[in-house]
């Protein structure tokens, strides 16, 4: 595909998501996801949507980039952790990974899941609603001059107008780095059920970054096919002048992970939703 056609793949699954206090209309949380099922189940990562299960007040909220709208969701499935051996020393290991279902029925394209796990140096484009993106069109001036004043009012009119916008930032890397990850035979609960399979996913490292906003955004590969979810960017660490305080920088690279460890569930998550 060419870069354009990839582009347009990505656009038609894609998904900004916000989980908003009803009680209060503040936006608590703000990032993106990416369809992954005809049912309309959207994979992001978990801490997207984690302040969502701090009450009934918080909905999960999402805006197709394509057709408009809005939705609202529930997680499905999420704080996966992965035991290593018997090794008790070790803590378990988490997947900032979750699947949202929508709670009303509808039409949703979704993107192609990529099965093999690729290599370093397979190209790849980012995509998601990252923050540093803000409307040029000085929106909260605008609503000085009718009156509409006070520091806190001003405020939840540009956030509000900076959320529901679904501004999309493509970006392009290669994968820079691949950690394998496989489980001969795991063993898992989904919703009540207990299922046992073989696994081989990856973390990967890209080499480009991305602002907050883009966590839960989907990679894909040169086929336009999901190969992963934006979680975090890379860190390394420097010191003061000093040389005796440390303190965390940017490294310039995204960390990402497959899809593969949660897509497992989709089959279990259906027929639940098959039985009710």
């Amino acid at each position: 595909m060419t870069t354009e056609q990839i582009c347009e793949v990505v656009k038609k699954s894609i998904v900004k998501l916000l989980v908003v206090d009803s009680s209060s209309g503040d936006v608590v949380s703000q990032g993106s996801g990416v369809v992954i099922d005809s049912n309309g189940f959207v994979l992001t990562a978990n801490h997207v949507i984690s302040a969502s299960l701090k009450g009934p007040t918080y909905h999960i909220i999402g805006i197709p980039h394509e057709g408009g709208g809005r939705r609202f969701y529930t997680r499905s499935f999420g704080d996966i952790t992965f035991e290593i051996g018997d090794q008790d020393h070790i803590s378990p290991l988490n997947v900032d990974l979750a699947i949202l279902l929508p709670l009303e029925s509808g039409t949703f394209t979704p993107i192609t899941l990529e099965e093999n796990v690729p290599a370093e140096g397979t190209q790849v484009t980012m995509a998601g609603f990252p923050e540093d993106l803000k409307t040029p069109l000085d929106i909260v001036e605008k609503f000085k001059s009718q009156k509409l004043t006070g520091p806190r009012a001003i405020e939840k009119i540009k956030e509000f107008s900076y959320s529901i916008i679904p501004w999309i930032m493509f970006k392009h890397g290669i994968i820079g780095g691949v950690i394998h990850i496989y489980a001969g035979r795991m063993q898992a609960d989904v919703l009540g059920s207990v299922v046992s399979f073989p696994l081989h996913a990856a973390e990967y490292w890209i080499d480009n970054t991305y602002a907050r906003g883009a966590s839960g955004g989907p990679v894909v590969n040169s086929e336009g096919s999901l190969l992963g979810i934006i979680t975090e960017t890379g860190e390394t660490s420097t010191t003061d002048l000093t040389g005796t305080l440390s303190f965390p920088v940017p490294s310039g690279s995204t960390r990402v992970l497959s899809h593969k460890l949660i897509t497992w569930s989709i089959s279990e998550l259906k027929k639940r939703i098959a039985d009710n």
